[in-house]
């Protein structure tokens, strides 16, 4: 895709000279024929001379500056050089695009029902609750137990959208006790996002009891935050220009919407990102890679039959969801036939390293490549992460 877009680019480039030189051209050719009009209504002299020129002498004098300025090649010119670009562009697409993915990738058994399951679970998650409830009938999967948090989740989600938190402080005041013991910052959040809601769409008064109200429970953990708030209410009447415009962020509202999903989750026992989504959006990242390695590799080793890939897939951190060793030695990364294994100075090395260094002698002591420590192999022992 970085490919296209670099062709893109090119592209358009081209065609705004092409629009450019095209404009100029009929802008001269207008000036001309303009200033020929002038002349022979007499408005303007063609030359510093006593007599007036005649019109077969203006005609001739327009065609002799029009051939000049060569008005029909530089615009065949222009559109050639668009249309060279744009077919290239064209064949880019043909190539990016039409290519044959099933070489970047091997047959894989799916477990049906799983995948089903997951599914059903991501319809239910983005609030497509009947859309979930008719495909659980039609694949002959029980409804989960969370569906109607589920419905839940997204009415006060919608509320939100509309800046409307008063479904999601309901719901917050009906789960203190779980949030509370998971140390969540979303309660305080919440009521910090209702003050200044209504600080800036009520009587400063309104904003003021709420605030009396509510922020008590706070003050001993978000002291410093409270004390902000109390101080933009000397500049109610221009917060948005005041040193606290921070305050009235919108993107306020789409953290405060994310963390209440996040909690959501949390408590139903679920990660915050569809393990589907998750699938698919890694699936895509990487495919680029595959099949430019595909292409590479055709016709040589079957990567495919290989325990490791033979390039590494850089995914982004939001990809990673457990701890990944490299050895130090090797700068491999631990497979499950090559685990990390901890010597008794305390570095780890993976376990094709340490046979190596040991000359498969379980009993031959040797140096740790990291410090003076001497040992045996039979010593090391398998680490997990």
């Amino acid at each position: 895709m970085e490919n296209l877009s670099k062709e893109f680019e090119r592209v358009t480039k081209k065609q705004r000279t092409c629009y450019e030189q095209v404009d100029k051209t009929i802008d001269a050719l207008s000036n001309e024929i303009a200033r020929c009009k002038r002349l022979l209504e007499g408005r303007e002299s063609a030359m510093e001379t006593d007599g007036a020129l005649s019109s077969g002498q203006l005609l001739s004098l327009l065609q002799s500056n029009v051939t000049k300025l060569q008005a029909q090649a530089t615009v065949q010119a222009a559109h050639k050089d668009y249309h060279v670009g744009l077919s290239k562009y064209g064949k880019a697409i043909e190539k990016t695009l039409n290519a044959d993915m099933t070489k970047s990738f091997k047959p894989v058994q799916f477990d049906k029902h799983t995948l089903n399951e997951e599914l059903l679970q991501h319809f239910l998650r983005h609030g497509h609750v009947e859309v979930g409830q008719q495909f659980a009938k039609e694949s002959r999967l029980p409804l989960p137990e969370g569906q109607d948090a589920f419905k839940e989740m997204h009415k006060v989600l919608d509320s939100m959208t509309r800046h409307d938190l008063l479904p999601a402080l309901q719901w917050v005041k009906s789960n203190a006790t779980s949030l509370s013991a998971k140390k969540s910052p979303l309660p305080f959040q919440l009521h910090r996002l209702q003050f200044i809601h209504l600080l800036t769409t009520q009587p400063q008064e309104v904003a003021l009891a709420y605030a009396r109200e509510q922020f008590e429970p706070f003050s001993t953990t978000n002291l410093t935050e409270i004390q902000r708030l109390m101080g933009s209410l000397l500049f109610v009447n221009r917060l948005s220009t005041s040193p606290y415009a921070d305050l009235v962020d919108a993107r306020l509202w789409t953290d405060a919407i994310e963390m209440f999903t996040k909690e959501c989750c949390r408590l139903l026992g679920l990660s915050f990102s569809s393990p589907l989504e998750v699938t698919v959006n890694a699936g895509a990242k990487a495919l680029p890679t595959l099949y430019k390695l595909s292409t590479v590799m055709q016709g040589k080793k079957d990567w495919f039959s290989q325990e490791q890939m033979p390039v590494e897939l850089e995914l982004g951190r939001e990809f990673q969801f457990h701890s990944i060793f490299a050895c130090p030695v090797s700068r491999e990364q631990s497979t499950s036939n090559n685990p990390p294994m901890i010597l008794p100075c305390g570095h780890v090395l993976a376990k094709l390293s340490l046979l190596k260094i040991s000359r498969n002698n379980l009993r031959l002591r040797f140096k740790c490549p990291t410090c003076p420590s001497e040992q045996t192999a039979s010593q090391a022992r398998q680490i997990f992460f």
